[in-house]
């Protein structure tokens, strides 16, 4: 798991390419480097930042919905 940390803080801000990233969002797994990326993030693909929570009514996603980001989910909850 070390190897996964260190790989993800060689990463850059995905908004201004100019410092590492240090912030991931809960939401779409965007990196940025300040509360100001963040924030023009936020404003320019209207992301709200919340974290996509299963309830019973969602509980079960069928493999056809599934994505890149709902697998880093389930991953991360496990």
């Amino acid at each position: 798991d070390d190897l996964s940390t260190s790989a993800m803080m060689l990463q850059k801000c995905e908004e201004c390419s100019n410092h590492q990233a240090l912030y991931v969002c809960p939401r779409c797994s965007f990196r940025s480097c300040s509360l100001a990326c963040c924030v023009a993030h936020k404003k320019r693909t209207k992301c709200n930042g919340k974290r996509i929570i299963a309830t019973e009514n969602n509980a079960y996603l069928s493999l056809s919905r599934m994505n890149d980001n709902t697998l880093k989910q389930d991953y991360h909850f496990l």
